[in-house]
């Protein structure tokens, strides 16, 4: 029908839930009964769908594709990231970056027509679009988890020995938590293993190998502005003798740069800016015409066209291929998602009790440093109302005043620092059981 899709997540505040729609124009939300209530109190008409009481009405609609052509500039989806001014921002993805994604990933992965295809990330972030759209255009089938199974790894693991997968698309960490089962090698595809969302260790590529020495393994690499992936890298015995695994090289019509202030192209094994463009590129962030210009700049060598100023560092290898060095600002990866530091602080000062407060992120938590009358138990149940739970802080400190450096900032290392040494007095309890263990 032409119409763009964006997905949203049940299990999210409603105040993000009404955001989203709300930013997006959404004219109606296609949803089960289970998420009703929650579509109910936003102003967003709801279409109520369920597979098996309609199953009947269903077959008997036209099964012919609609008449209308779809143009390749009109928008497929948006997809919502974190903002750093507290609003989540919309990117807009085009039919034309999506067919170049897909046909990109097929020629570069080539795994061939009619496998089971499993993501075990929220549709309402683009690191499952790898396995949606990967299944739906090579003939295969996306198979679709319940939630608690990513969290419950034997019950995972039991489900995938009756019926296996055989390509599996998951953030690292995620994985990592899975495998602390016995005989984890029950959690494999069959066939191709796709990483994404985070930096990919090598000794997590090693145990999987270990495992299952015949299962590919490729690192893919790309922020949703540049829609889903734009890297692409195969791990391979070399791969693994390196510092770090490469995020590799750009997918078909796709184009990688590292640049330096002056966007001057950077050499060999220097650190430099990662920008991305080619045919992937998204039309901006929905409704937001300066953010979209402060990212999207104008390619310096190819006039009329844009790259897309990532944020991350990286270098180049000898052999061209691309390491991912980390962020060159305060944004992060955390589970997959990308959250940005900033949009944390900004929803979480609305509260009335906080007068100051910062957010760090500490190894796998976000730590929050508070100056205010707010209690933690009370900015602990507001952030549960305001925030998804992989942006809420997990430790929260109150202090008298944060440190600043002479310029007025918040001083943040000294934060970390005195995290460190507030940390270094705690009694530390060793496991007193198995399971403490693997917990």
């Amino acid at each position: 029908l032409g119409c763009a899709f964006v997905v949203v997540d049940g299990e999210w505040p409603l105040t993000r839930l009404t955001d989203v729609l709300t930013d997006s124009g959404a004219s109606a939300v296609i949803t089960e009964q289970l998420y009703l209530n929650q579509v109910a109190d936003t102003d967003t008409e709801a279409v109520l769908i369920s597979l098996d009481r309609d199953a009947e009405e269903i077959a008997e609609q036209d099964s012919s594709n609609p008449g209308r052509i779809i143009e390749e500039n009109e928008p497929a989806y948006l997809v919502y990231t974190s903002g750093s001014t507290g609003r989540p921002k919309g990117v807009v993805i085009s039919q034309r970056a999506l067919s170049h994604y897909v046909a990109g990933l097929e020629s570069r992965l080539q795994l061939g027509e009619g496998l089971e295809w499993l993501s075990l990330a929220s549709m309402a972030a683009d690191l499952g679009y790898t396995a949606l759209f990967g299944a739906l255009s090579s003939g295969g089938t996306l198979r679709q988890m319940p939630s608690a199974y990513s969290l419950d790894a034997e019950q995972l693991a039991r489900s995938l020995e009756k019926r296996p997968v055989d390509v599996l698309k998951i953030v690292p960490s995620h994985l990592s938590a899975l495998m602390s089962i016995q005989d984890s090698e029950r959690l494999l595809p069959k066939t191709c293993l796709i990483f994404g969302g985070e930096a990919l260790p090598t000794p997590l590529v090693e145990q999987v190998q270990s495992l299952n020495n015949g299962l590919r393994v490729i690192n893919h690499y790309g922020p949703s502005e540049t829609t889903v992936g734009a890297l692409c890298n195969e791990v391979d015995e070399a791969e693994l003798q390196q510092s770090r695994i490469a995020i590799g090289r750009p997918l078909g019509y796709r184009e990688s740069y590292l640049l330096d202030q002056q966007l001057q192209p950077v050499g060999v094994g220097v650190v430099g800016d990662l920008y991305l463009g080619g045919e992937g590129l998204a039309e901006g962030y929905h409704g937001r015409p300066g953010l979209t210009a402060a990212a999207f700049v104008p390619h310096p060598w190819k006039a009329g066209e844009r790259l897309y100023r990532t944020g991350d560092l990286g270098r180049y290898r000898a052999d061209g291929r691309i390491e991912f060095l980390g962020r060159g600002d305060d944004q992060i990866k955390r589970r997959g998602y990308r959250i940005e530091l900033g949009e944390i602080e900004q929803t979480l000062l609305v509260h009335e009790g906080v007068d100051q407060l910062v957010v760090l992120q500490c190894g796998e938590h976000l730590h929050a440093y508070v100056r205010g009358d707010a209690s933690v138990a009370d900015l602990q149940t507001y952030a549960g109302a305001v925030l998804p739970e992989v942006m809420q802080p997990s430790r929260w400190l109150k202090l008298e005043t944060l440190p600043l450096l002479l310029n007025g900032k918040v001083d943040r290392q000294a934060l970390r620092d005195l995290e460190m040494s507030s940390s270094a007095g705690e009694e530390r309890v060793e496991a007193r059981t198995e399971v403490e263990a693997v917990l």
